[in-house]
Order: structure tokens, then C-alpha cells, then sequence
């Protein structure tokens, strides 16, 4: 666990707020990222013969939104790169991005499975720096697509029905200066952490 993510994951610990607890009882729908929890599924068949990680498919241009990323990936090809071991990078400037040579304009398409290994209701959390978007199951949870500063999410309340691989897919850029990656998670009764390398799994060629 990153130093920085340590400093984000004790607000997370905080107690549920009242306007929180409101929409759970009331349950209401609200955006990607919010408080309602949502029921994903687990990946049928179940892979198997998974290489630890995640693939990553890298696209190099000057992004300031994740759209023009998905419309640049439409009519280029990526490069590809290095598996990621798990997603937890905090980077200064100048520092490499991911699993690049490169220290700056880098888009990443993250594909594989991650590992849920009870059912019940798990919560996820995602510091980006700068745009992201976060699918579960071709289910999208979460996202901030535009330029920033490293920034938390809330709480990402998932509903797993099926204990298991479940497929997981991350759009990132990073357009210059500092960059962070993180993805996190609180399984049901335990404490939050950095999702660690043994969640995580890829087909590989």
C-alpha cells in the first residue's frame, strides 16, 4: 500500500454520512460512483489458465478527455505493453506512466478479470490523476474523464452474487505532470487496501 493511499483510504473509513444512509433506504438511483450498490456477474464460463495481471494496450496522443481517447483508439492501432502487476501507481512529474517508456501523453486501454472471493456487497474505490473510467462486468461504475489532479472517488458499492473471476475493464490517460492510478477495494467485513497482484488475471497469447 502506497503512502498516498493510506492518507485517502482513512476518510474512507469515516462513518456512513446521513445523506449516505438516506439514499440507501430510500433507493434512490444516482450516477456511477454513488452509494446504491450494483449487482454485477461473474464471468460464465470461469476463465481459467489466467496469467497474473492486467494487459494494457497503449494509445500516444495529448488527451484532455477520455472521449477523445475511445474516438483516437477507433482509427489507430495501440502499442502494446507490459502487463500490470495490480493497479496502484502514485507517480511524481517526469516519473514514467504505467508500464510506458513515457512520461507523458499516454492513453491505456486495461483489460483482464479480478477476483471476487466471497459473495455479499464489496466496496471500490479509485484514485485517478488524470481521466478514468471503470466497467465491472461490462457494467460502467465509475468515472472522471476529464484532465485533474489526483482525485478520489466515493465509495463504489458492488453486489457480487457469484464468488469468483469477473471481467474488468479500465480507460486512463494521463496527459502531463504527476500522474496516479489506484484501484482499492473493501471486502464485506474487512478493512480497505489496495486490490493486491493475485486478484488480478489476463488471457495471455
Amino acid at each position: 500500500m502506497t503512502a498516498r493511499f493510506f492518507n485517502f483510504a482513512k476518510r474512507w473509513r469515516k462513518p456512513l454520512s446521513a445523506l449516505i444512509v438516506s439514499v440507501l433506504l430510500s433507493g434512490t438511483v444516482l450516477a456511477p460512483g454513488s452509494a446504491r450498490a450494483t449487482d454485477v456477474s461473474a464471468a460464465d464460463p470461469q476463465p481459467e489458465g489466467l496469467s497474473q495481471g492486467l494487459s494494457v494496450q497503449y494509445y500516444y496522443q495529448k488527451f484532455r478527455h477520455l472521449d477523445e481517447l475511445v474516438e483516437y483508439m477507433s482509427r489507430k492501432e495501440p502499442g502494446d505493453g507490459d502487463p500490470l502487476p495490480n493497479l496502484d501507481y502514485v507517480l511524481g512529474e517526469g516519473k514514467l506512466i504505467l508500464t510506458t517508456e513515457y512520461n507523458k501523453y499516454v492513453g491505456a486501454d486495461i483489460n483482464g478479470f479480478i477476483n471476487f472471493s466471497e459473495p455479499g456487497t464489496w466496496n471500490l474505490v479509485v484514485v485517478s490523476n488524470d481521466g478514468v473510467r471503470l466497467w465491472i462486468d461490462d457494467k460502467l461504475l465509475y468515472e472522471d474523464p476529464d484532465v485533474h489532479a489526483d482525485r478520489e472517488s466515493d465509495m463504489i458499492p458492488v453486489t457480487i452474487s457469484d464468488a469468483g473471476w469477473h471481467a474488468i475493464r479500465v480507460l486512463y490517460f494521463q496527459r502531463k505532470g504527476s500522474s496516479a492510478l489506484i484501484l482499492g477495494w473493501e471486502p464485506p467485513g474487512g478493512e480497505i487496501e489496495v486490490v493486491p497482484p493475485e486478484a488480478f488475471g489476463h488471457m495471455s497469447e
